[in-house]
């Protein structure tokens, strides 16, 4: 009867651990920007008042990482770090929201977004991350203005050089 006991005591102490434990119900994004800064707002749905540190990684599927995110302590910072304590959650407060940007032109980019506990934790190196999925946008870039100049510019150097090459050939012959 006691290891009866002992067994039902120890399971509902193992079913109520992630029950007490925090659990952000819903993490969104609201990405607004359409070439290469943007400003990103997070929003947590939770009864959980506290801070939590921040990381908004971009990907794009061809170059991989290409993104900094502004930390109002540390400036501009490659977003594979944290920002410390980047939202704080209470009664008032459910979102905030930051500066990205990212260094290339290329249409398709990969927003993700990890939360976990604020740096006040006592166990930050195995605090627990929550993440979004991917959201994933298209970036509307113009073509860069100086492009159409450049292009242009090397056809006429092509055609001089072509015309020079032309013109030393006919004095050749005529000699």
């Amino acid at each position: 009867m006691k290891s009866l006991i002992l067994t039902v005591f120890i399971f509902l102490c193992i079913i109520s651990v992630p029950v007490i434990a925090f659990e952000p119900t819903d993490i969104t994004l609201d990405i607004q920007g359409q070439c290469r800064e943007f400003n990103v707002t997070i929003s947590v749905n939770t009864t959980e008042y506290e801070c939590y540190d921040v990381k908004i990684d971009v990907m794009n599927p061809e170059e991989g990482r290409v993104r900094e995110i502004f930390d109002p302590i540390q400036g501009w910072k490659s977003s594979m770090y944290y920002v410390y304590d980047g939202i704080c959650i209470d009664e008032d407060t459910d979102n905030a929201t930051f500066q990205v940007r990212v260094d290339t032109n290329a249409e398709q980019l990969n927003f993700i977004t990890k939360l976990r506990e604020g740096t006040g934790c006592t166990s930050c190196g195995t605090a627990d991350i929550w993440q979004t999925e991917y959201y994933n946008i298209t970036q509307n870039c113009p073509s860069a203005p100086g492009a159409d100049v450049e292009i242009l510019i090397l056809i006429s150097s092509l055609v001089v050089l072509i015309l020079m090459a032309a013109v030393a050939v006919y004095v050749k012959m005529m000699k």
